[in-house]
């Protein structure tokens, strides 16, 4: 029976006696919801069918698997419930009660059991909470009803390792030939069933047919483990029943009707259980469980096709897209690269629908290109040649200037000394006489060495006049160039050289009312506007960014200022790691090897000859106004620089924030060593910090940005710093 109401507990009485008011009133709230529930418990315990024997059991280990001890458990289950013996089972007489509080139930058949078996193979599965809490309140209830009988089933144990509680109770060893058959046959007499179990052995022995009806009653409803058994059950009777071996089959493939095995993803052939089926089936029978399969095979089959079409409309579809792509960029193309960069498309769509007379249409236009460039590099060599020429003569030229105007005021002072000298009439003069007279005779010397370097830079003139080549007219040479563009279809090149010479013959029409012109202006001004455009990110040249250092990545530039028809670039990470003086050494940029390193080795590496000829020489001031004002140190001589770096003025000046400076090196620059930050970020990258071409702080250290955006120096060879290169690029370039 329940324990009396706690509203009537004595002890419970004397507790609110001896509380204050608050509290007193706190427990008789509380006492009254355990009321409540021990009313709700009563209920359900009142209308439970009483049960002969409880099972006490550890269902599952610490990893979550099923215990051994769920395993004896439940042959215990089925052998006592054979019996005809109501047995609760918490694995599966509470499966049905699932979201329900247990609680109720267990105590309802832990009140009415006559018999406890308590199964353990280990003790601490006997100490376990829910277990010892089981087996304790029965002990408990023992003691007021001595009907109840306690049996430990045991295993793996000794008997006086089991809990102390067991020692006076007659234990069973499960590990001991036949305890099944003597503990059933035990229970049996303790619930006075004994008799009950013989007839019903007698009269009710299952049969295969009972068995298996049974096994597809739980298939009905999802009990796969259930059906396996009874159908295990079945086939113990009669091993070569082909229906039992389709019952484990649709236990296994967890279908609850033979009708859903033709169904299956996968073909049944291999299937030990199908196989077996199909071996011990009558003919007809057979028929029907081959036909399952072959079903299965047609609809593998249907499917395969059905994806294979499918495969192949969508992969025609991708070679159709990708042929279309490859003709919008075919059409644009004006470059022998873009041309090659087209045909290496086409190639991996060898074969498909007008991809080998694109290829041909490439190869025809590349070649076009290529013969078109060179007819053009040579028109442009002819005025490079006379420019190159002409600049000689001209130096050549300034040269003589300047020696004539030497002369000239070596003879001014040659003619003051001889004045002054025919002027000296008195005794006492002696010595400025002769003062006067090596003041001639040294201008005398310098005279002649300046006439024969004026006899040398007149023949050299003549020599140099006689060298230049026929002026070219520029604004033709560019007219011509530009109608060969025109004629070979590449329309952007061709507005680029009309744009430079307008005004000249009939260029001003042309612009005006050749459409391809027309486009081709619209189109380059809406590749050039992100140029034009501070602060926005564009791409151009090719540079390792990969910790590989095999690819060639489009450079990231942010504009920093445009001024007319040209643009200063900042590249947007670091993209190398060098020192800006290779020596420890007092240093400026003029003489570092960083300077030379830019202008040599990475802009060769990062930009083709056609890029290069868009980047414009720039004179470099690399005076005080540049460095930060709280060094003392010099700058240097200003220098021409096509790469260089920022200054710290140009730096702070284009980059007005801290944030606006922090840089993030490329994988490419980290493996070659740049220093990154593990706790700063930018652009979802490591920070780190790179270099200035200011002087820092004492002559052997360089100016750097450091992660957080401010200003330090560090000494010119140390090989950590990011690269971060700065050019202005011409925008009016036909190359652009």
């Amino acid at each position: 029976t329940l324990p009396i109401s706690i509203m009537e507990d004595s002890n419970f009485e004397q507790a609110c006696d001896y509380a204050d008011i608050i509290a007193c009133g706190v427990y008789r709230e509380e006492a009254k919801a355990i009321d409540r529930i021990q009313k709700e418990i009563l209920s359900i315990v009142n209308n439970e069918a009483p049960y002969d024997v409880f099972i006490c059991y550890k269902e599952a280990a610490e990893d979550g698997s099923r215990t051994e001890d769920s395993v004896l458990a439940q042959d215990i289950y089925e052998t006592l419930t054979a019996k005809g013996m109501k047995v609760f089972f918490a694995r599966i007489t509470l499966e049905d009660k699932l979201g329900e509080q247990y609680e109720p139930y267990i105590y309802a058949a832990l009140a009415s059991a006559k018999v406890m078996i308590a199964v353990g193979t280990q003790y601490e599965y006997y100490d376990a909470v829910w277990v010892k809490n089981e087996w304790m309140r029965f002990l408990s209830m023992m003691k007021a009803d001595r009907s109840k009988t306690l049996i430990p089933c045991f295993k793996y144990l000794d008997a006086y390792d089991m809990p102390k509680e067991f020692r006076q109770l007659q234990a069973q060893d499960m590990g001991k030939l036949g305890w099944l058959q003597d503990m059933t046959r035990g229970v049996l007499k303790l619930c006075g069933k004994e008799r009950d179990a013989a007839v019903q052995d007698v009269a009710s022995t299952p049969t295969v047919s009972s068995l298996l009806q049974r096994a597809k009653l739980f298939l009905e409803d999802g009990k796969w483990e259930e059906a396996d058994q009874y159908a295990d059950r079945a086939l113990d009777i009669e091993p070569m029943n082909a229906d039992a071996y389709l019952v484990k089959l649709m236990g296994e493939l967890k279908v609850s009707r033979e009708e859903g095995l033709a169904e299956q993803k996968l073909p049944l052939c291999r299937n030990d259980n199908y196989q077996k089926a199909v071996r011990f089936a009558d003919e007809e029978r057979m028929q029907q469980i081959l036909a399952w399969n072959v079903k299965i095979q047609e609809r593998i089959q249907l499917e395969k096709e059905q994806h294979k079409k499918e495969a192949e409309r969508k992969e025609n579809a991708r070679k159709a897209a990708l042929l279309e792509c490859a003709g919008a960029a075919l059409k644009v193309a004006e470059s022998y690269e873009a041309c090659q960069a087209v045909q290496k498309q086409l190639q991996s769509i060898t074969g498909f629908p007008g991809a080998a007379e694109m290829m041909v249409e490439c190869s025809e236009k590349s070649f076009k290109i290529r013969a078109v460039d060179d007819r053009v590099a040579e028109l442009k060599k002819q005025v490079e040649l006379y420019l190159q020429a002409t600049s000689e003569a001209n130096s050549i030229f300034r040269c003589m200037q300047d020696a004539e105007s030497k002369k000239a005021r070596v003879t001014s002072a040659l003619e003051e000394a001889r004045n002054e000298l025919c002027h000296l009439r008195s005794l006492f003069t002696g010595k400025r006489r002769t003062e006067l007279k090596a003041v001639i005779a040294d201008r005398r010397k310098v005279l002649e060495d300046i006439e024969q370097q004026l006899s040398d830079a007149q023949r050299a003139y003549r020599a140099a006049q006689n060298g230049i080549p026929d002026r070219p007219n520029v604004e033709e040479t560019k007219y011509i160039i530009a109608n060969e563009y025109m004629q070979a279809g590449l329309y952007q090149k061709a507005y680029a050289e009309y744009h430079q010479i307008a005004g000249y013959k009939d260029v001003d029409i042309l612009l005006q009312n050749n459409q391809n012109l027309v486009a081709a202006a619209a189109a380059r001004e809406a590749r050039l506007m992100p140029f034009r455009t501070v602060g926005s990110y564009v791409t151009f040249g090719k540079y390792p960014q990969t910790s590989g250092g095999t690819d060639k990545t489009p450079i990231e530039w942010l504009v920093l200022d445009v001024q007319d028809n040209k643009a200063l670039l900042l590249s947007r990470y670091g993209l190398n790691a060098e020192p800006y003086n290779t020596q420890l050494t007092d240093i400026t940029w003029e003489k570092s090897t960083l300077r030379s390193w830019l202008n040599k080795d990475f802009i060769n590496k990062a930009f083709i000859v056609q890029d290069q000829q868009t980047i414009l020489a720039t004179a470099v001031d690399n005076s005080k106004s540049q460095g930060y004002s709280g060094y003392s140190t010099n700058g240097g001589n200003n220098t021409q620089d096509k790469i260089f770096l920022l200054s710290y003025a140009e730096a702070w000046k284009y980059l007005k924030s801290d944030n606006a400076r922090r840089c993030a090196p490329t994988d490419y620059a980290v493996k070659q060593g740049a220093w990154t930050s593990n706790s700063d970020k930018i652009d979802d990258r490591m920070s780190g910090w790179w270099w200035l071409r200011s002087s820092g702080s004492i002559q052997v250290s360089a100016a750097y940005v450091f992660l957080d955006g401010s200003l330090f120096s560090c000494s010119v060879h140390s090989g950590v710093g990011c690269v971060r290169p700065a050019f202005w690029i011409n925008l009016e370039s036909s190359e652009l």
